[in-house]
């Protein structure tokens, strides 16, 4: 399922759905870099465009993980990173994404939102 999720050569087009793997994602204004392993272009009326597509599409982020949903946050800490560089890079907003378990085989769904200075 993971060797899957990161294999840069299988690129899936369903109807309006574009699934893109192993995508090198970069924020210049945070200073970081890495990959996503799925990210879902959806296609809608108010997204961004993508080279070599028609249509404007949202930009959605699904990390995979082997195991089973942790106590901690730092698989939801991966993904908001990983939508911050999306956000960058796209110059659009994410408002959510999705954490897969190979475990649970089910996706959870991430709200991605700004948080406020106390």
């Amino acid at each position: 399922m993971h060797k899957k999720a990161h294999d840069p050569y299988l690129v899936e087009k369903r109807k309006d759905l574009l699934v893109v793997r192993s995508l090198p994602i970069v924020s210049r204004e945070m200073g970081v870099s890495g990959e996503c392993g799925v990210v879902e272009f959806h296609k809608c009326e108010d997204g961004v465009k993508l080279h070599g597509h028609r249509g404007l599409f949202s930009v959605y982020p699904i990390e995979y993980k082997k195991g089973k949903p942790k106590v901690t946050e730092e698989d939801r800490l991966q993904l908001a990173a990983q939508a911050l560089c999306l956000e960058e890079m796209f110059s659009t907003e994410i408002s959510e994404g999705a954490l897969f378990y190979g475990e649970t085989r089910r996706r959870e769904v991430v709200e991605i939102v700004e948080l406020q200075s106390p």
